[in-house]
């Protein structure tokens, strides 16, 4: 590796009375990848969109490449070579590869100025070939999987921008263990040819494996920066919150009467005759990769979606939901593994979030909101789940990705449920927060009630269930009892095998 391509030197950024960055110094060298990590809210984001032009500092100053700059603008950051590929990719489904590699920069023929779709794929093999990358130019976009469409756009910043300083942001959240092992095959490639990485991730082992060096961010300042070889997760995650976290505690299963039966559940494509049951104070854990039916099947079963053929009992009778309300209104609540787009209202205060789906609990003989009531309401509830917040009147969208994450955990604790389906509910948050939804849930079958978890994470299932079941294609494969949890290998990174 070089000298430093980038100098983050004394960076603040406040945030109303909020100070989200106190003084950062961050360097990143020639050909090195340099992962940044820290709880939700720690800094991360605005560290890099500082960086990137995206927000602006309120003091310090910003050098890339030995020019030095007060503050950045994303078209500045362009133009010397600083690329940033956040967690939804930036590409166009319906343009082919060479289309989108070109999007905006289309070259021309010289006499009617019309595109020249032939130069597109010529240079667009170029490109790929010279990566030794295997991909079509002239295919769609949409038909790619996920981590082809990351390395068509890395591909795109490299080549077609001349970008050799790349942030990446949770770039591994979607993929599986396979496709981890691709992309970071690609970056090291590049790496080898002096690019120099940004790597932002709450997959603590993955930061060690492809990092040169890591910062720890802490409530807004830089708290650690080492080298990763000498460096294993348990030390980081300490570095991070500043304490041991112990994310799985023993707890005794205490299973109670069925409280719900699946029989030969079909919808197809999606799922064929899936049969299982749920027990009263029972974690059952729902494995499978995405696509192999595990959140069709919660959607099914909490009524957002209809199925053809066979049965869903509750409590010992029949009960086919007609809609989410009425799945609630019976003890059954769905949190999805989607918060941004089925989960929130991102623009409205956070009481609102909560307790929007316990309305009825709340309001007066004529309808009117007990505001003195649901303050006391949603405060016991970011008492208990820890919320991280200003005010609960501040809109949702100013909280952390997993304090969002509370909230909506937070509104199906005030439904009053008997049966919770949790969809990845740690997905993309940070250690600490992770504790806290898992103490929450061994809460929860402690006091009798019943969790359907699905995760991609494999640690999670084994650590916090009392059963798991694991889907592929569309069925049921296999069946453990946590006595049998040491049989279940990992064969990807959301799937077991026996």
């Amino acid at each position: 590796m070089d000298g430093e391509i980038v100098v983050l030197s004394k960076i603040v950024k406040n945030f109303g009375a909020t100070r989200a960055l106190d003084g950062v110094d961050f360097t990143l060298k020639r050909g090195e990848i340099h992962s940044i990590v820290g709880e939700n809210g720690a800094g991360k984001s605005t560290l890099v969109n500082i960086l990137y032009g995206l927000t602006a500092n309120d003091s310090g100053e910003i050098t890339v490449k030995g020019v030095r700059y007060k503050s950045m603008s994303p078209a500045t950051a362009k133009k010397i070579g600083i690329a940033f590929i956040p967690q939804k990719l930036q590409l166009i489904p319906e343009l082919t590869v060479g289309e989108n590699i070109f999007l905006n920069s289309w070259p021309r023929k010289r006499a009617l100025r019309l595109i020249d779709w032939a130069e597109i794929k010529r240079k667009s093999e170029e490109f790929l070939r010279n990566l030794e990358l295997s991909i079509d130019p002239t295919i769609k976009v949409g038909s790619l999987s996920y981590v082809d469409q990351q390395i068509i756009t890395i591909t795109k910043s490299f080549f077609h921008d001349r970008a050799d300083i790349i942030v990446l942001d949770e770039p591994t959240a979607p993929l599986a263990s396979h496709e981890i092992e691709l992309l970071f095959n690609f970056i090291r490639s590049l790496r080898k040819e002096g690019t120099s990485f940004i790597y932002i991730s709450h997959y603590l082992d993955e930061v060690l494996e492809i990092s040169d060096r890591v910062t720890v961010l802490r409530d807004g300042k830089v708290v650690y920066t080492s080298a990763t070889g000498s460096l294993n997760t348990q030390e980081l995650t300490v570095k991070m919150v500043g304490e041991n976290i112990d994310l799985y505690k023993d707890r005794e299963a205490k299973y109670g009467e069925k409280i719900l039966e699946v029989k030969n559940l079909t919808k197809p494509p999606l799922l064929r005759d899936v049969d299982f049951s749920l027990y009263r104070g029972e974690i059952l854990g729902l494995a499978g990769l995405k696509g192999s039916g595990r959140t069709e099947l919660a959607r099914v079963i909490c009524g957002l979606d209809r199925f053809d053929e066979g049965e869903i009992r509750f409590q010992g009778a029949k009960a086919s939901f007609k809609s989410v309300k009425k799945a609630l209104e019976r003890g059954v609540g769905y949190l999805s593994e989607d918060r941004i787009r089925w989960g929130v209202f991102a623009e409205r205060p956070i009481k609102e979030n909560v307790t929007v789906s316990f309305l009825k609990k709340i309001v007066n003989r004529i309808g009117m909101i007990k505001s003195r009531m649901e303050n006391e309401v949603v405060e016991s509830y970011v008492d208990m789940l820890k919320i991280k917040l200003t005010d609960i009147n501040q809109s949702l969208n100013q909280l952390s990705g997993g304090n969002q994450q509370k909230v909506m955990i937070a509104k199906l604790l005030g439904c009053d449920l008997e049966v919770f389906i949790f969809d990845d509910p740690t997905f993309g948050i940070d250690i600490k927060a992770k504790m806290h939804v898992h103490k929450t849930m061994a809460d929860l079958v402690e006091n009798g009630k019943s969790i359907l978890l699905i995760s991609s994470d494999m640690n999670e299932l084994t650590g916090m269930c009392d059963r798991i079941i694991v889907l592929e294609d569309s069925r049921i494969a296999d069946e453990r009892r946590k006595e049998e949890f040491d049989k279940i290998t990992l064969f990807d990174k959301n799937r077991v095998v026996p």
